[in-house]
This record gives structure tokens, C-alpha cells and sequence, in this order.
């Protein structure tokens, strides 16, 4: 939903977004969190500060195989599988094999890990804004917890409002 309020006087134009959800952050916790809310019907938000989902990268991008299949995309990320390792002492007269039986983990790109799961958010409804700082909020309460909030972001008098950030 969009709201739009003028201040005559100031020439101020503040326009403001309502949706249930807004998540700051595209990386995979975000997105994921994205998806699933727009895959129960609530209007969603994702924010990424970024302009490019994926850039920078943030980690080196190995990932266990329960994790690559927790973030519910293809294998299109994969670039090696890891069955095993070994582990060398520095002296170089000790070293330890671990595993070696079946896969452990992956390594991925995390640029198309990254983008996969943005676009999965998307395709199940969620809004999508690369580019955009949140400057601040402000939390709102329901008793004792809180609920939801009020984001500022970058690009100049707008605000999102969503029941849950």
C-alpha cells in the first residue's frame, strides 16, 4: 500500500509504503525469510544496500550439504564438492584424514547461491529495491514486544512501515 503526505508549508513530500513485512538484507537469511512470508500472502519487502544481490561477496562460500539444501535452490551454484580433508600439523610429521566417504560440503558460488534465493523470494511475491540504505528506524511496540517499525532509507523522503522488519 502507498500513502503519500504533503507538508504545504515546508514543501516536505513524505511518501510512505505500508506492507506486513519488510526484511533488511538479501543475503541468504534474508531472502529466505522474504520467501516464506510472501509464500503465506504477506506483503513483502526485501532491501538490499547493494546495488548488485551478491556484491561484494561476503563469505568464501563453502557451505555443508545440509545447508546448501536448507536454502531450497539448484546446483547451479556448486563449483567442487567436499568428501573429505586433510589436516597437516605444522611440523609437517603429523596430518589427519577426515571423511572421505561421502560428500560434506560444498563450494559455491555465492553470487548465484545469492541471486537464486533473491529471485525465489520474488517469484513468490515479495517486492525487491537493490540500492537502498536504511537510514533508520524506529520501533514500534504492542505491549511489551515489538512488533514492527518504521524505516527511513536512502533516496530522499521515503518511508516503509511494515507490522514485522
Amino acid at each position: 500500500m502507498f500513502v503519500c503526505c504533503y507538508h504545504i508549508l515546508s514543501i516536505t513530500v513524505y511518501l510512505m509504503y505500508v506492507y506486513d513485512v519488510a526484511v533488511v538484507g538479501a543475503g541468504p537469511a534474508g531472502s529466505m525469510v522474504a520467501k516464506h512470508t510472501a509464500k503465506l500472502g504477506l506483503s513483502t519487502i526485501l532491501l538490499e544496500e547493494h546495488k548488485a544481490i551478491g556484491f561484494p561477496p561476503q563469505c568464501a562460500g563453502l557451505l555443508s550439504t545440509q545447508a546448501l539444501e536448507s536454502c531450497e535452490v539448484s546446483h547451479r551454484c556448486v563449483l567442487n564438492e567436499i568428501e573429505g580433508a586433510y589436516i597437516h600439523s605444522p611440523s609437517g610429521k603429523h596430518s589427519l584424514r577426515l571423511g572421505g566417504d561421502k560428500k560434506r560440503a560444498y563450494v559455491v558460488d555465492r553470487r548465484m547461491l545469492d541471486l537464486e534465493m533473491a529471485q525465489h523470494a520474488v517469484l513468490e511475491g515479495a517486492e525487491l529495491e537493490c540500492g537502498v540504505h536504511v537510514e533508520h528506524i524506529v520501533r514500534e511496540k504492542d505491549g511489551v514486544r515489538e512488533t514492527g517499525g518504521t524505516l527511513r532509507v536512502s533516496g530522499g523522503g521515503r518511508i516503509i512501515h511494515a507490522k514485522t522488519v
